[in-house]
């Protein structure tokens, strides 16, 4: 059976046994994932930035991604945030087989652009409220698959896309998902790149190229966005008084300031704003 997973779950390789799954999203920082179904994701606010692929983007109310199989990709919401996207995945099976002509749409397409089609963005959101009645995390039935499908076309045919299809490793993605795996169960830990390279036997430099090849930031970047993620929910479910300075050796860091500057430049606000809740992310940096 499927998983059902929200962002306060460190999930990083989803099951994929269902063919269409529909979720809500709300607040807090994904990790950098992969799964092999599709996903078209539909932001309900804003803002939310973006990592698909090696590109990144900044997401507004409105705006669609669609995130292909074994795509690494990572959202922020802002901590207030509900009911911050829409999600429905499904298997790429599905729409190569019900689609009458079958093309991928592109990875992120605006609700301006969608508007310059009248009626689009209202089909498409009737749709998605269709489909919610259908499917839920564990599974769908044969209505939602439907809806699946009409969404798809919807957003292919309006908006194919006009890049070259970037084709996977499966034997370097599966190495890049045992670092992955490696990473966010020892955050915490001392880890360099020779300490990947040495956990698949390959060099440092294999190492650095999968990162580069497959993911829009370096493996170091990553490593900090991880710590930060659970620094981050570390301090919004504390309710002891866990000083800033437990919480960052906890995570990885050996001194206080190098947390907080580290903090501040992927959260948009320090450690203290974060806290009380009076900060948002800052999608300028």
């Amino acid at each position: 059976m499927g998983k059902r997973v929200y962002t306060d779950k460190w999930i990083v390789k989803e099951r994929n046994d269902k063919i269409t799954r529909y979720l809500h999203r709300s607040f807090g920082t994904w990790i950098m994932h992969w799964h092999n179904e599709m996903e078209i994701v539909h932001i309900l606010d804003e803002p939310a930035p973006l990592i698909v692929g090696n590109a990144q983007y900044t997401a507004h109310k409105g705006d669609f991604c669609i995130i292909r199989g074994c795509e690494l990709h990572q959202f922020l919401f802002d901590k207030q945030n509900k009911k911050a996207a829409e999600i429905c995945k499904f298997n790429l099976t599905l729409a190569y087989s019900l689609c009458k002509k079958f093309q991928y749409p592109k990875t992120f397409i605006t609700k301006a652009e969608i508007d310059t089609v009248p009626g689009l963005y209202d089909k498409l959101c009737d749709t998605f409220n269709e489909l919610s009645k259908h499917a839920d995390g564990a599974g769908s039935d044969a209505l939602a698959d439907c809806y699946t499908v009409l969404l798809y076309t919807l957003l292919s045919e309006h908006f194919p896309s006009d890049a070259n299809i970037f084709t996977y490793d499966s034997s370097a993605m599966q190495n890049l998902q045992m670092l992955l795996d490696y990473i966010n169960l020892n955050y915490e830990k001392d880890i360099s790149l020779q300490t990947l390279a040495d956990k698949i036997n390959y060099s440092v430099n294999y190492v650095s190229s999968l990162f580069k090849k497959y993911s829009s930031i370096t493996f170091k970047e990553y490593l900090d966005r991880i710590r930060i993620s659970h620094a981050a929910e570390l301090i919004r479910i504390s309710d002891t008084n866990h000083s800033f300075t437990e919480i960052s050796a906890r995570c990885g860091y050996e001194n206080i300031r190098t947390f907080n500057n580290v903090f501040k430049r992927i959260m948009g606000c320090t450690p203290t704003d974060y806290k009380e809740g009076s900060a948002y992310y800052n999608l300028d940096q």
